[in-house]
């Protein structure tokens, strides 16, 4: 009986077809040598241990001393063939994992995050409200008065004073909030050393937006009275 052989494979020249770098595709082609070459171990040792057992059972002359022989080789047979079949799994699913991290997988599951993260970037920018000096007279001197209130702690502590007319929605001037924060460092700075240690988020923009109000207004105000 001839012994089973393993026809010669290429794996390299099936990796080369997905675009992979020369690192991976050597990595992924050494590990395909390893089931190829162990799968051909394999096949020998089950046409060895075959050959002995088919020799062993048209010896019927042989005393027990040859028996016990007959079974010892066969033992150690059966051990390399378990050897080698471990061998042949651990190489595949060692192949297996590399190719779903480092190739087609890899690849499209990192393109997919990297997707979904410039979405969500792209839709805070556009609900990022719009700064709340632009667009007005005196513009300039307007940013510069609302700037300067994150330098002093009190116009975050002090509310409002009883019967001002302010109506104030965090859910509207959130997105504001996180415009002037990153153009004003005092303002971020500010909103951590207080909030949540002396005041909480609402009232510590309430108390801010307040003050801007004023600020717009008296802004508004002068610019009105110099055009008339």
């Amino acid at each position: 009986m001839t012994e089973s052989s393993v026809p010669e494979a290429k794996p390299s020249a099936w990796f080369s077809n997905f675009g992979l770098t020369p690192n991976l595709t050597n990595t992924l082609t050494n590990l395909s040598s390893s089931i190829v070459d162990a799968t051909s171990k394999v096949g020998t040792a089950a046409s060895t241990l075959q050959k002995t057992i088919q020799e062993r059972l048209y010896t019927s002359n042989q005393n027990e001393q040859q028996t016990s022989e007959t079974t010892k080789p066969t033992k150690d047979l059966t051990s390399i063939l378990t050897d080698l079949s471990s061998s042949v799994l651990k190489s595949a699913q060692q192949f297996k994992q590399v190719f779903e991290e480092k190739t087609i997988i890899g690849n499209f599951t990192k393109e997919q995050e990297k997707f979904l993260t410039d979405k969500r970037t792209q839709q805070r920018r556009t609900e990022t409200g719009v700064l709340p000096w632009i667009g007005y007279e005196q513009e300039e001197e307007m940013k510069k008065q609302i700037l300067d209130l994150s330098k002093e702690k009190r116009n975050f502590l002090r509310d409002a004073p009883p019967g001002a007319v302010y109506h104030f929605d965090m859910t509207t001037c959130y997105p504001v909030a996180l415009a002037i924060l990153e153009v004003d460092e005092n303002l971020k700075q500010m909103r951590f050393d207080l909030v949540p240690k002396q005041i909480n988020e609402e009232l510590f923009w309430r108390n801010y937006f307040y003050r801007v109000s004023l600020i717009k207004q008296a802004t508004q105000l002068t610019a009105l009275a110099s055009g008339n």
